[in-house]
């Protein structure tokens, strides 16, 4: 209830209508291929497919974009993913850790936010993940095994980061050509796309002690849901502490039981997939890639209690939900960060009555949330400079400053996520002596109609 109260209390952000201009302009989109007349997306980003755009043109076309068509589906995709870790060790004969599984899973502020928020994006991922597992660990169907992983992959490659040392155990004992097949078939867009893009180019080999201890903190702060506080509103996150996750995973191993191996295969695969990610400036480096190893950590966990004995050793998990539960409940009530501010959900409808000519985002973090809120009618560009304007920014820049009827958006002076970048644009129109003719604020959070004196007709 917590979560679906806090449905309409953040808005639409960058990550969830990540899909929103590949699905009302699809010939735009950085891969796309033509079959039969149609034009069929394959990626939205070099490392990011368009598997979720397909089920939400499905959805759409029963409700219309909104808070709750583009998140309550993914609450329930949350909801279905622990349902999935809970049927799985039941399955395999653990009925005492099925219910603690499902129970930590659906407590877990970070699972849930993430889900239902979409933050990464990371839902569909940890939910075909675990389809994959349950078909795995239960030696069924193989081949849609395979296709369920290739899905995964296609959906966000760091699925590969978090789920591929736990799904290449379980596959070992397999059929393992029926699941490479899957996985062709599953991955076959990726596949085709990287005949086009490399992915390769987003990632950053960078290792310091002090970024490690740092990404150990940040899975503690996964597991406590803090992690959120200081990115999707404002407040004081819970205290972290980085051991916790060392001691989980020591009492995990060492607890004895006839569950044991398994625990010690989830362990080490929990361990080489944050190692991986470790590796990477860019990869680990937040909680929407932390996340992704949560249900795996809670399955290990329930485990551990599992062979611990009859004793009521739930018991001991009761601070960990309670700081999941008072994380829940301060995100409910904090005031959102800009880049999640509920403002974002109107923004469309305020723009749309002075009927730009064109619209130019001259920040990040409002492009697609427009292309979604507005269905494709109001189709913005941006133009992100971080620093200062290189020669193509400045040619870029000064057509979209003379083109009349062309509409700037920002964020506000103090929520700028590239301030230099606004100063740069602004000081390139003074130089053009394009004075701005005015500037209107929506609730201290955006600003838009920045039309520079040319523009008027």
């Amino acid at each position: 209830m917590l979560t679906i109260r806090m449905i309409p209390h953040f808005g639409i952000y960058f990550d969830e209508a990540l899909f929103a201009p590949a699905l009302y302009q699809p010939d735009t989109r950085l891969i796309h291929v033509q079959i039969f007349g149609f034009t069929l997306p394959l990626m939205v980003m070099s490392y990011v497919g368009a598997l979720k755009l397909y089920l939400w043109k499905l959805i759409f076309a029963i409700a219309s974009p909104s808070v709750w068509s583009v998140r309550f589906p993914m609450l329930m995709v949350a909801v279905l993913c622990a349902g999935t870790w809970g049927q799985t060790l039941t399955k395999l004969g653990a009925q005492r850790a099925s219910g603690v599984c499902t129970g930590l899973m659906l407590t877990s502020a970070s699972f849930l936010m993430c889900s239902t928020f979409d933050w990464g994006p990371v839902a569909l991922q940890m939910l075909l993940g675990a389809w994959a597992v349950n078909l795995l660990s239960r030696d069924k169907l193989p081949l849609l095994a395979g296709i369920l992983i290739g899905l995964a992959l296609w959906d966000k490659l760091t699925f590969a980061f978090a789920y591929g040392p736990l799904l290449a155990v379980l596959a070992m004992r397999r059929p393992r050509w029926q699941v490479a097949v899957g996985m062709l078939i599953g991955g076959s867009p990726l596949l085709y796309a990287l005949t086009k893009a490399s992915p390769a180019q987003s990632l950053v080999f960078h290792i310091t002690p002090e970024l490690l201890w740092g990404r150990l903190a940040l899975m503690t702060s996964t597991m406590t849901g803090s992690g959120l506080m200081g990115f999707m509103a404002v407040g004081k996150p819970v205290p972290d502490f980085p051991a916790l996750v060392l001691l989980a995973l020591i009492a995990a191993v060492a607890v004895k039981g006839p569950w044991r191996n398994t625990r010690v295969a989830f362990a080490v695969s929990i361990v080489l997939s944050w190692c991986a990610m470790a590796m990477f400036q860019n990869i680990g480096m937040s909680v929407h890639h932390t996340v992704l190893l949560t249900p795996i950590l809670c399955a290990l966990i329930a485990l551990t209690i599992e062979d611990a004995g009859p004793r009521p050793w739930e018991a001991a998990l009761l601070p960990l939900v309670a700081l999941n539960l008072y994380s829940l409940y301060e995100l409910g009530r904090a005031t959102p960060r800009p880049l999640w501010s509920p403002v974002l959900n109107d923004i469309a409808t305020r723009i749309a009555p002075r009927a730009p000519q064109r619209i130019v985002c001259d920040d990040w973090g409002l492009q697609n949330t427009i292309w979604l809120m507005s269905e494709g009618k109001l189709r913005p560009t941006t133009i992100t400079v971080t620093d200062t304007l290189s020669a193509a920014d400045r040619k870029s820049v000064t057509t979209a400053l003379t083109t009349p009827g062309t509409m700037f958006i920002t964020f506000t002076e103090p929520n700028r996520v590239f301030p230099k970048g606004h100063q740069a644009i602004q000081k390139l129109a003074q130089e053009l002596g394009l004075p701005i003719a005015t500037v209107e604020r929506i609730r201290g959070t955006v600003e838009f109609d920045s039309f520079f004196a040319p523009s008027r007709r």
